[in-house]
């Protein structure tokens, strides 16, 4: 405090020791005013001495002079020059010449003199014209120190404003003459910024001094708040005492006297949590050194991973799976000393990425089976796209249906071509079929006669099981019918499928004195029997040929479901679809062993 009152007393003796500026000349100015022309000194002068008179100021800067010089030597060598005219015309018409075709040009001093005169005229100007210019540049320099005095004035009050106010008022002594007519003002302006400026100053060191009280009670508030920090859980407590120091720094000073007492205060405080907290960092050692044990023996138990090879999905799916509950117990295991960190961590991460990359390039050599399989089923794209539009009916339904077959023979295909390709080849046979349906319409006409005729039939079974009959003939009579009626629509196959299912089922429910699997078996005896003796031999072999398809169409099937269930990957969409392909090959296979035995009962009949 001492320091600033002795530096802001210095301040107010610059404050005061500054005077007013006058407006002063220079040092040719006042030479010129020593100096005064006498014109009895060149009266009577011939023309060389005058123009002698004129050589001798062209190295003379005092300009108001030689201005009077030339305002009296002008208009005397002018006369001597028009008496040598005169002089020289008056001979010219003694010897005869014309007034008219008289011509002076004067002699070479004539020229000299001019050639002098115009000389010291236009450094006069040139002279008086840079001074104007100089002082416009001091008054514009001058404008610009009163502009930066102002914004210091207006501006909030440092220790380094002093030193901006200095430096500004040694410029100002520095710039010479300005315009007179604003010398004045710019003095009357900067005398008063000074002023402003240093009253304010006093002020400025008389509020830092209450500040810094203000600042000593938000320490020492700041001490008390540390030294409660002692008993405090010691991560709080470091984090509290960082929050408190990161405070500390930013509270301004303190009075000078009391300076080094608060920050020992505060430091003493700090040293108490750090010491805590150091025993608290070996106990975490220890624990660290225990973890990086820990971790040691779990890379021991990965680096098997490395070798695994696989062909199979499932099999690598497993491994990831193993791998991955490893990586949550890594996971799972706290710090490791520092040093060894990054090492560790090095040698973990290499491993697992190795396991990955191997997978990868197992899923890449899929892959490219699957771009083999995208290319065996686009070349099924191109075959059903050329057969679409046939008007051979039967044999390209029985060519695309070949190819249907062969397609669900191919493989997996990349996921992204899947869909598209399937509908490609789909829509080929959605086209053809779509053709060979307009043109049975006629055909289609005479299947709904046939289902009307068939659910007759079915009404008349179940009528007949209401009598509750104790033989199978009217069954297989009715059966007979049935079987002698032709196709019906499509789209009510399965209608009248279930209809003929429940109305046999109704019948043989109600047939007394006779066992359900006997039942069964006697009705497809008794079909085949009837076939076997019917003069269209042809219906047996066909039926023998449609169960033998049947049985080989499903057992396809299930093969291929089957060598598909080891492309799944294990997640929850893929366990989804597998338990779906399970389900339909148990359906399948159920289906297959019905088929073998009505095919045996075929075959006996």
């Amino acid at each position: 405090m001492e320091n600033d009152k002795l530096f802001d007393q210095s301040s107010e003796a610059e404050k005061e020791n500054v005077q007013p500026e006058q407006e002063v000349n220079t040092a040719e100015e006042v030479k010129e005013e020593s100096l005064t022309v006498n014109e009895e000194d060149f009266v009577g002068k011939s023309k060389e001495e005058l123009v002698k008179a004129l050589s001798d100021l062209k190295e003379s800067q005092n300009f108001r002079y030689n201005d009077e010089v030339l305002k009296i030597v002008g208009p005397i060598f002018n006369g001597l020059r028009h008496e040598e005219r005169q002089s020289a015309l008056e001979k010219y018409k003694a010897d005869g010449g014309e007034p008219d075709g008289f011509e002076y040009h004067g002699e070479e001093m004539d020229r000299k003199f001019d050639e002098l005169y115009s000389l010291l005229k236009e450094r006069k100007h040139k002279y008086y014209a840079n001074l104007e210019s100089s002082r416009k540049e001091n008054t514009a320099k001058k404008k610009l120190l009163l502009r930066q005095l102002r914004e210091i004035v207006k501006g909030e009050e440092t220790e380094q404003s002093i030193e901006a106010v200095r430096k500004i008022q040694e410029e100002w002594k520095g710039i010479g003459q300005v315009n007179m007519a604003e010398n004045q003002e710019l003095w009357a302006n900067y005398k008063a910024l000074l002023d402003q400026y240093y009253d304010r100053r006093g002020i400025f060191f008389e509020l830092k001094d209450l500040d810094r009280r203000k600042n000593l009670t938000k320490k020492v508030q700041l001490c008390e708040k540390a030294e409660e920090l002692k008993d405090s859980e010691i991560l709080d407590a470091v984090r509290i005492l960082n929050e408190l120091h990161e405070e500390y720094k930013n509270i301004g000073p303190v009075p000078r006297e009391e300076q080094d007492k608060i920050w020992d205060r505060f430091k003493a405080a700090s040293d108490a949590v750090y010491d805590r907290r150091k025993e608290y960092s070996d106990q975490i050692r220890v624990e660290q050194e225990a973890n990086l044990e820990t971790k040691k023996a779990l890379i021991a138990k990965i680096r098997p991973f490395v070798d695994f090879n696989s062909g199979r999905i499932t099999e690598w799916n497993q491994e990831t799976k193993k791998l991955q509950d490893l990586q949550k117990e890594w996971d799972a295991i706290g710090h490791v000393p520092r040093e060894n960190a990054k090492d560790i961590n090095k040698e973990f991460w290499g491993l697992f990425k190795t396991f990955f990359n191997n997978k990868g390039q197992f899923f890449k050599n899929l892959e490219e089976e699957r771009t083999v399989n995208l290319k065996l089923k686009q070349a099924l794209v191109e075959k059903a796209e050329a057969l679409k539009d046939s008007e051979d009916i039967e044999g390209t339904a029985n060519t695309l249906k070949s190819l249907q077959q062969e397609w669900r023979k191919i493989g997996p295909v990349p996921e992204k071509f899947k869909d598209s390709v399937f509908e490609e080849f789909k829509a080929a046979c959605d086209h053809f079929f779509n053709r060979k349906r307009q043109k049975n319409e006629a055909v289609e006409q005479e299947f709904v006669a046939n289902f009307e005729k068939k659910a007759a039939l079915c009404e008349q079974l179940v009528a007949l099981a209401a009598e509750k009959p104790n033989s199978l003939e009217p069954l297989q009579e009715i059966q007979a019918q049935f079987e002698e009626i032709g196709f019906v629509p499509r789209k009510e196959i399965k209608t009248i499928q279930q209809k003929w299912a429940e109305a046999n089922a109704t019948y043989l429910e109600a047939v007394e004195g006779i066992a359900e699997g006997e039942k069964q078996r006697l009705v497809l005896q008794a079909k085949y029997q009837r076939l076997k003796s019917s003069p269209n031999k042809s219906s047996l072999n066909k039926a023998e040929q449609d169960l033998r398809r049947q049985i080989q169409e499903l057992e396809d099937e299930i093969n291929t479901w089957k060598s598909n269930l080891g492309f799944f990957a294990r997640s929850k969409n893929a366990e989804a679809l597998k338990a779906e392909y399970d389900q339909k090959i148990e359906e399948a296979e159920a289906k297959v062993k019905v088929l073998r035995d009505e095919l045996r009962i075929l075959n006996q009949a």
